[in-house]
């Protein structure tokens, strides 16, 4: 089938919208105004561009390339975006189990297109892998963003319960009914997941764009609410001459000012204080 609904005319056209949603990514790493985790969210934006591509050149290029190496980059899409997802709230992530997916979707792939060819199974392991990612990355995101004090941002997650909603109806449709494995065969449900995969990509790209302008606006109210205590009135010990920092407590004020600013502190001893001090000393002197 021919035209618009053409699998591999979608399958690229998706590759060249995912390019130009990495490339926000790009300049906000190139200007150093980012956080952790932006680098494996352009990576994985990067990823799936090649995978959808690489997809949509079938049967212009050797099946190992188009099949396995694409799907094979396009589930990358979805582990690296959860590593940064990770990185960004500060948590571990497992490496080792991320390349050894990766590495068995590949061998999966291999194995039932080149020995016994099943596409039920390939797309089965595909989503299996896929919505393993996107329920972590869902479960990151409803509990970790709030301990930033981001809120719960319901864009990304509306897009990634969606996401495994689709997976389960996808990997059920074809189980039970099977599908031929030309990509030019336009069936319904191919099309439709191929759309809302595109959809999903720019969503979530759009999300981890918006995110780290909240944390970066959060972090500017922060600095700014300190630079705002140190310019007012400070509640000094008229004694001793420690600060009350507003929570109860009565600290030195070199704390205080190391606290909130970036001023450190050498000590030593004015004329009239040695001279209090030390009589004996500054008089022989």
């Amino acid at each position: 089938m021919s035209g618009i609904f053409d699998m591999r005319t979608l399958s690229i056209a998706a590759g060249v919208v995912a390019m130009f949603c990495c490339l926000p990514m790009i300049y906000m790493i190139g200007s150093g105004k980012t956080y952790p985790g932006m680098f494996h969210w352009t990576a994985a934006t990067i990823s799936s561009f090649l995978g959808l591509i690489l997809n949509g050149l079938k049967n212009a290029i050797p099946d190992v390339f188009s099949v396995v190496v694409a799907n094979t980059l396009i589930v990358g899409f979805v582990i690296l975006s959860t590593r940064g997802l990770l990185e960004f709230v500060g948590r571990k992530s497992g490496r080792a189990l991320d390349a050894a997916v990766l590495c068995g979707t590949a061998i999966v792939l291999g194995i039932f297109l080149f020995l016994w060819p099943s596409y039920a199974i390939r797309v089965t392991a595909i989503c299996a892998v896929y919505a393993f990612y996107t329920i972590r990355s869902l479960m990151i995101i409803w509990k970790d963003f709030p301990a930033l004090s981001l809120g719960r941002n319901w864009l990304l997650i509306i897009t990634f319960a969606l996401s495994v909603g689709w997976y389960v109806v996808r990997a059920s449709l074809t189980l039970v009914f099977g599908h031929s494995a030309d990509l030019a065969s336009a069936y319904f449900f191919q099309t439709v997941s191929l759309v809302l995969a595109l959809g999903a990509i720019v969503l979530v790209v759009s999300g981890y764009i918006i995110v780290s302008l909240q944390r970066a606006k959060r972090d500017l109210d922060s600095a700014q609410r300190e630079v705002k205590t140190l310019s007012g009135l400070l509640p000094i010990c008229s004694s001793c001459h420690k600060i009350h920092d507003g929570s109860g407590h009565w600290i030195h004020i070199e704390s205080y000012i190391s606290r909130h600013s970036e001023a450190s502190f050498s000590h030593g001893l004015c004329d009239d204080c040695a001279a209090r001090l030390y009589p004996d000393l500054v008089g022989k002197q």
